[in-house]
């Protein structure tokens, strides 16, 4: 598959490593290239230095050719609108978005061809499986 991330903090470098070893074809996007250090030696993929709500920087992504986009900026408004910019845009399938705070998640859930994860959400619901288990 051909993956665009945006995004190379710690869950975009983490992910591009694990889907380039995968032999997935990634590109990487962040706006500070110190970023990129994060990635692992086992990402084999591309890189783009700049603002990725610039459509220049995401043409040159060839996210247009993306079979997956995948968003994980700290930023929840970003992150909404690079999905949305990906949607309606450059016509990705199908779109992954981290939202930090759980409160809106509801923006981006409803939508078509969009995924959204909040890791708060998601430890939320780990924690709670737990101590169900432990009530048993």
């Amino acid at each position: 598959m051909y993956i665009v991330i945006i995004g190379s903090g710690r869950t975009g470098s983490k992910l591009a490593g694990v889907l380039s070893k995968e032999g997935h074809e990634v590109v990487v996007i962040d706006n500070n290239s110190q970023k990129f250090k994060k990635l692992s030696v086992e990402f084999s993929g591309f890189t783009i230095e700049g603002d990725a709500l610039e459509h220049e920087i995401l043409r040159k992504s060839k996210l247009d050719k993306a079979d997956l986009a995948v968003v994980t900026t700290d930023n929840d408004k970003v992150n909404y609108m690079l999905a949305q910019m990906a949607k309606k845009i450059f016509n990705v399938e199908k779109i992954l978005v981290r939202i930090i705070d759980p409160e809106r998640e509801k923006m981006l859930s409803d939508v078509q061809r969009i995924e959204t994860f909040s890791p708060i959400s998601l430890l939320v619901d780990a924690f709670e499986k737990r101590i169900k288990k432990v009530e048993g």
